[in-house]
């Protein structure tokens, strides 16, 4: 998969990485788990427990995901850490090709100051544009 960001916390931050992930279908249902590593201005680095469900029993079709994982995050210089983070995703499938957009959203803040440390809230979103195919 190649994800490049499209705006949130990383707006105009380029970014490129892949995934890797192993999948159990289940009819019209895919879960499993994944790794995600993206480097450039804007670095993401963690997994992901997730699951996609695509809309038509077709060979293509729309689909939905949601995930709940943990990704440390950094944006230029600032590093914002290892934070609990969840995902949302939607896209288009065409029999094993996929392409759609993927939010990562960090469920908690990184305050600063000279002890930055972990705040209840949502962090900065970041948007990901995905392309790729599964085996």
């Amino acid at each position: 998969m190649v994800i490049s960001t499209a705006g949130g916390a990383s707006a105009g931050a380029a970014t490129v990485g892949g995934e890797v992930g192993v999948y159990n279908d289940l009819g019209r249902f895919r879960y499993g788990l994944s790794a995600l590593v993206t480097g450039g201005s804007s670095q993401w680095a963690g997994g992901l427990l997730d699951g996609r469900w695509t809309l038509l029993d077709a060979d293509f079709t729309p689909y939905l995901g949601l995930g709940i994982g943990a990704f440390w995050a950094r944006r230029g210089t600032l590093d914002l850490g290892l934070q609990p983070t969840a995902a949302l995703e939607a896209g288009l499938e065409w029999r094993r090709l996929f392409a759609g957009a993927r939010a990562l959203v960090p469920l908690s803040t990184r305050t600063g100051g000279t002890q930055p440390h972990d705040a209840p809230g949502l962090g900065e979103v970041a948007l990901l544009a995905q392309v790729g195919f599964r085996t």
